[in-house]
């Protein structure tokens, strides 16, 4: 059982209310007890005798310290208490009582409310008290009563109305319209479209604009009418550019005057943004679904634009024109549209429309005379156009109508190199290559060299004479000329002395893989230390380190020599460690091999018993005659897989080579061709005789059946040579 608490004593004393002690029952189970400063449950159960009688006890749970004197207990909810709280005052002037809504498990207040009781000044805390009609919590709201001396008041919890007429007196709409939100409150949807517009409201009252278009897309949904309704309010408040972004196009679909209420808005606004709208919204396609009217459109745009050009020296808004042209594009005027940009000299368009109507309606030939306001309006679009149809506007003729303009005309010549690099490398266009040369050097392009290295058509002597004669010599571009002229030492010459580059020299030497070049680059390098020191560096793979160090002047002081000669030596030392290497495993791979070819030459090959001779067509072998006075006849087999008696072979071969009668035969197969088979010529053996174990030139088995049993003799062919 929880102690008392430790002044509860003292409270008693000074305040002697204290001694009835407040209770709440939650049911028949529960029982709350309000203690001085301190708040108590007790929870009521019971256990069974062996009598069959119910024993009952209560489970005290922790004692939970608050900040006010308890004066009354109520029922909140099943987890909620509400508690009558009194203050005590320091100066001893009494203080309204309030009303408190505790956590059962905690104690924590998460709601206080002071009462203002009328004549509270009188009252001291005994005066209070709380009641309840009933003791069971529910999910209602209950009434509970406060009694004082002389009136009693009703307490309810706030409902959700309340909380929402709270949030709307303190300016806070978005936690009013997150309440009537919540599906379980019942609000209507009518209910909370008008809390929503009564925030846009207040946030035009406040200035907030950009903050009421951000939430129009959520407030409004797909509500036609109340899209209608707050485009109207935007525009009535010039703040039309600010909801922009936000206004649907479809689902919902607006009514056509709305959208046309827009286009004119910005026409007459922010002519830039029209221009914007007519090319980004859906193009009208005349199906009765468009957002506006296009004819509508281009007649006031036509009448605006003819008033500018009667007004003296007032000049077009470039971004009217290009609207006037999109919406001749769109009513299929597209000649027209074209020529707008043609005839008012409108230059450096962005995003514009003109080069792809051009493209899709074929109208090349329209504009192909108008090669420079092409180019006056985008550079690059119009090289590309141009360049793409260079078959229907000859590139000559282009270049003629840029003259003025060399900027233009190289631009040109870049793409088309580009772009129709075999069409434009040819005779044809050789004029265009020179002038195309001196337009690169005019404007210090780095693409100089790219064309000298590409293009066929321009005089190399010229080209070279120009390159280093130039307001800004081109030293790479005369280095690839000397070179393509033959005259490499000059190209080195240049590479080692202007520009001062080790490794495009030594790239340009291996590239050309001319020897003497190499004692060019030591020639030219020598009276340079950074130059000898790379050439160090690279000892042994191209140069040759002794030749080197000899050529170096006795006084050049060249950084870390002896770090470098060092590395020299170490290169030669590690070439010949692998030099000693290779030839002890050449020798150990020569030993190996020779003996797998010893093994293969004196291997035997398997011949069928019942073979026939390829020249008699006799039974090869004839054991069944043989005796001992007429032993069978010598074979040769060859390994093309030809077989030979012996003495057939050496007659035919005799009288094919005319060999005299006593003289060697040189035997060979004689159903091949060329005296080798393809299988002979792989294994690297020669057809000769089969007479003695390397000296023959073919691979022979003789047959002899002295002492009654059959001897094989394998006799293989080993070229003398």
């Amino acid at each position: 059982m929880s102690p008392k608490p430790a002044n509860a004593a003292l409270a008693c004393f000074f305040f002697p209310f204290l001694s009835l002690t407040p209770r709440c029952w939650y049911g028949n189970s529960l029982l709350c007890i309000g203690w001085a400063n301190t708040l108590l449950t007790v929870r009521l159960n019971y256990k069974s005798t062996a009598a069959n009688t119910k024993v009952w006890y209560g489970e005290a749970g922790p004692l939970l310290p608050l900040d006010y004197w308890v004066v009354g207990l109520g029922i909140y909810d099943d987890s909620h208490l509400t508690v009558l709280s009194y203050y005590p005052s320091e100066d001893g002037q009494p203080l309204p009582p309030a009303v408190n809504v505790v956590s059962l498990q905690t104690g924590e207040s998460l709601s206080e409310e002071c009462l203002p009781i009328r004549g509270y000044e009188g009252y001291s805390a005994q005066d209070y008290a709380l009641e309840r009609n009933s003791t069971t919590p529910s999910s209602a709201a209950q009434p509970l009563y406060l009694l004082s001396p002389r009136s009693v008041v009703k307490i309810l919890p706030r409902s959700v109305q309340d909380h929402i007429d709270w949030a709307l007196e303190h300016d806070e709409y978005e936690r009013a319209i997150a309440i009537a939100s919540d599906r379980a409150n019942g609000f209507s949807a009518e209910h909370i479209t008008a809390l929503r517009e009564k925030h846009l409201e207040h946030l035009f009252a406040i200035d907030a604009i950009e903050k009421a278009a951000q939430l129009c897309p959520a407030y409004l949904g797909k509500d036609a009418k109340l899209w209608e309704r707050w485009i109207a309010r935007f525009n009535g408040n010039n703040k039309l550019q600010v909801l922009l972004p936000h206004i649907p196009l479809a689902d919902p679909r607006l009514p056509l005057p709305v959208y046309t209420l827009i286009l004119n808005y910005f026409l007459y606004n922010d002519v830039r943004s029209f221009l914007s709208l007519l090319r980004t919204w859906p193009r009208p396609q005349g199906d009765g679904n468009d957002l506006y009217d296009p004819k509508q459109l281009l007649h006031l745009l036509e009448g605006m634009v003819k008033s500018q050009k009667a007004q003296r020296g007032a000049k077009n808004n470039p971004f009217l024109l290009e609207a006037l042209a999109e919406l001749y594009a769109m009513t299929g005027a597209m000649e027209q549209a074209v020529d707008v940009y043609l005839e008012n000299g409108l230059q450096n368009v962005e995003n514009c429309s003109f080069f792809r109507w051009v493209e899709e309606n074929g109208l090349v030939k329209h504009v192909k005379d108008k090669a420079l306001q092409l180019f006056r309006l985008n550079v690059q679009q119009a090289s590309v156009l141009l360049v793409e149809h260079m078959n229907e506007v000859n590139p000559n003729d282009v270049v003629q109508q840029l003259s003025s303009e060399p900027a233009f005309q190289e631009a040109y010549l870049r793409e088309l190199f580009n772009r129709r690099t075999s069409e434009y490398n040819t005779e044809e266009f050789k004029a265009l290559h020179a002038l195309q040369l001196d337009l690169l050097l005019k404007f210090d392009s780095p693409d100089l060299l790219f064309f000298l290295e590409t293009s066929q058509e321009y005089d190399v002597p010229t080209a070279l004479n120009r390159c280093l004669h130039s307001a800004k010599p081109r030293i790479r571009e005369a280095i690839y000329l000397y070179s393509r002229l033959g005259d490499t030492s000059r190209a080195l010459h240049m590479i080692v002395q202007d520009l001062g580059d080790v490794d495009m020299a030594l790239e340009f030497v291996q590239k050309w893989k001319d020897r003497d070049l190499w004692d060019d680059l030591v020639k030219y390098s020598i009276s340079k230390p950074t130059f000898v020191g790379a050439l160090l560096d690279r000892a042994g793979e191209y140069i040759n380190a002794i030749t080197l160090v000899q050529c170096i002047p006795p006084q050049m002081e060249i950084p870390q020599l002896k770090e470098k000669l060092v590395h020299v030596l170490d290169n030669y030392s590690l070439e010949l460690e692998l030099r000693q290497g290779c030839n002890t495993i050449l020798t150990s791979d020569m030993a190996e091999l020779y003996e797998r070819l010893v093994k293969s030459k004196m291997a035997g090959i398997r011949l069928d018993p019942d073979a026939l001779c390829t020249i008699c067509q006799q039974e090869l072998f004839q054991i069944r005659k043989a005796t001992r006075t007429c032993p069978p006849p010598a074979v040769v087999a060859f390994h093309c897989s030809h077989l030979y008696h012996k003495t057939c072979l050496e007659h035919v071969c005799g009288r094919l080579d005319n060999v005299k009668e006593g003289e060697p035969v040189h035997l060979r197969c004689i159903r091949c061709e060329s005296g080798e088979s393809q299988e002979e010529k792989s294994l690297g053996l020669g057809l000769g005789q089969s007479h003695g174990l390397g000296q023959n030139l073919g691979l022979g088995l003789g047959l002899d059946t002295t002492g009654g049993e059959l001897q094989f003799e394998l006799q293989e062919a080993v070229d003398s040579d």
